[in-house]
């Protein structure tokens, strides 16, 4: 089950150079469970209610941003949850997620940050939509955030990448974001 608002125009191609994800603060005023636009920068900011949110800032200076937040049917069994935010153009999108029906092997950034949302609500930060981000990089421009992709090559090509420049830390970073994808789909 996803239902999608679409954002007028898909968002530009772009190479991405500034990529944040934390918890957000509970310092936003506003009703709960709300987008607000703060037009200036593009961003959509929720209230402290958010599972993840996550801003990136586009090298033209524009932002797109998303955060995650239960939906009132949200179960154990049934783990649905709304994903807001803006694009690149101020436009805001939303869309209704149900975890049981996301595949990694065919999955777009609202979903990976539903995905994210959904670790978050067992303690544990998973970054798949931040690692497929920057697993791509300046490939990512060629999507929009309601474009469906594999997140395994990206992520398995950036752990070679990492481990072949002796950086293991970002290689575990990599592996156990391929990791938990695997546990996900096996929990099936």
């Amino acid at each position: 089950m996803m239902n999608i608002v679409q954002p007028k125009a898909p968002m530009p191609g772009s190479n991405f150079s500034n990529i944040s994800m934390s918890k957000p603060r509970n310092s936003f005023a506003g009703a709960a469970n709300s987008v607000s636009s703060t037009r200036d920068k593009g961003m959509a900011l929720l209230d402290g209610s958010a599972l993840v949110s996550q801003s990136i800032r586009l090298p033209n200076g524009g932002w797109i941003s998303s955060s995650v937040i239960k939906h009132e049917s949200h179960t154990e069994r049934n783990p649905v949850y709304i994903v807001k935010g803006m694009d690149i153009n101020g436009e805001s999108y939303e869309a209704v997620i149900n975890v049981n029906d996301i595949s990694p092997y065919s999955m777009n950034f609202l979903e990976m940050m539903a995905l994210d949302g959904h670790y978050m609500t067992k303690g544990k930060y998973l970054g798949a939509a931040r690692g497929v981000i920057g697993a791509l990089g300046a490939g990512f421009g060629a999507y929009d955030v309601f474009t469906k992709l594999n997140a395994f090559p990206p992520l398995q090509e950036m752990m070679v990448f990492q481990r072949s420049n002796g950086n293991l830390g970002g290689y575990m970073h990599y592996k156990n974001i391929v990791d938990s994808l695997l546990d996900f789909i096996a929990q099936r």
